[in-house]
């Protein structure tokens, strides 16, 4: 009897050992996810993660709630990463068998969209189009509802949270495809490439024509690997800020959708034959010839409880 009394205290102690260090591994966890930035106002903390083998592309999403008495709004900023493949392949042409063919990203696109008449974007990085090889920008925060965009990272002690961007985007230059309260869209498109020490267009007729002298497959025709950039070679890892106010006490959830992906364009080669005693290697481009191959992903903000939940994708 003893024994089972001493066995039941022992199972007792033991549940509620496990019960305290589950709740204390809660706290801390919750702990990680806020941020107080001065004048009790906190930054609450965000982030989702999904993934498409059908479109290649990785969307990691970082949501900053921004809780500020001195605001009259719901402030949140978007920070849209991940990565985007590059899709890049060689083929022979289905019609024309002896026409050698490089698909490759002209363009990854970033695009966000917000569907919510209460809510509207405010902010966004970068502003401005660059072809700087490494993009390095920053967002500051001052309590009262005031946002910094500062480019060149120069940001003094006036602001009391910062968010910051970097990404490499070599060959290519970034814009601003579309923007205005609902919607921003920038387009990373190729610019100017390095081939074996020479520039060259990224429109030219040309671009990426080499290989080996024998050629038996598709890929036989086209530069090497190690004279493509990385955003041909293998993909982009994008970095992009977006700041979206709400009015305070009107809709509880927003939906926001964020898009990433790419268009590709065709490089054709083929031996032409004019006569008996001659033949030379000829080239064609077709621009965007696929467009808007993006993977598009519906989030759920809830401006009370800031749970971020995934409504659709395509």
């Amino acid at each position: 009897m003893k024994n089972n009394k001493l066995l039941k205290k022992v199972i007792v102690l033991s549940l509620i050992t496990s019960f305290i260090v589950a709740e204390q591994q809660n706290v801390f966890a919750a702990s990680d996810n806020f941020e107080s930035i001065g004048d009790n106002a906190q930054v609450i903390k965000r982030t989702k993660d999904i993934s498409s083998n059908k479109w290649g592309v990785t969307q990691n999403i970082q949501f900053d709630f921004i809780k500020d008495p001195k605001y009259n709004k719901d402030a949140l900023i978007i920070k849209t990463q991940g990565f985007i493949k590059s899709k890049t392949r060689y083929q022979r042409n289905r019609q024309f068998p002896d026409v050698a063919q490089m698909l490759w990203p002209f363009q990854y696109n970033i695009a966000l969209k917000v569907d919510d008449q209460n809510a509207s974007i405010i902010n966004y990085l970068p502003k401005n189009k660059t072809d700087s090889i490494d993009v390095k920008e920053t967002l500051g925060y001052a309590i009262g509802g005031t946002f910094k965009p500062d480019p060149s990272l120069n940001i003094n002690a006036s602001v009391n949270y910062m968010k910051s961007i970097s990404y490499n985007q070599s060959s290519y230059v970034s814009e601003v495809e579309n923007q205005n309260s609902k919607n921003v869209a920038w387009g990373v498109k190729a610019n100017e490439f390095n081939i074996d020490g020479n520039k060259i267009s990224a429109y030219d007729k040309y671009l990426f024509f080499g290989g080996n002298s024998i050629r038996k497959t598709p890929r036989d025709f086209f530069v090497p690997d190690n004279q493509l950039p990385p955003l041909v070679l293998s993909g982009f890892n994008p970095s992009f800020l977006t700041t979206i106010s709400h009015d305070k006490d009107t809709s509880e959830t927003s939906e926001i959708e964020i898009s990433l992906g790419r268009n590709l364009d065709v490089t054709s080669v083929w031996r032409h034959i004019p006569g008996s005693h001659a033949s030379y290697i000829d080239t064609s481009r077709t621009h965007n010839a696929f467009t808007n191959r993006n993977f598009k992903v519906k989030y759920l903000v809830n401006w009370k409880t800031h749970e971020i939940k995934v409504k659709g994708k395509n």
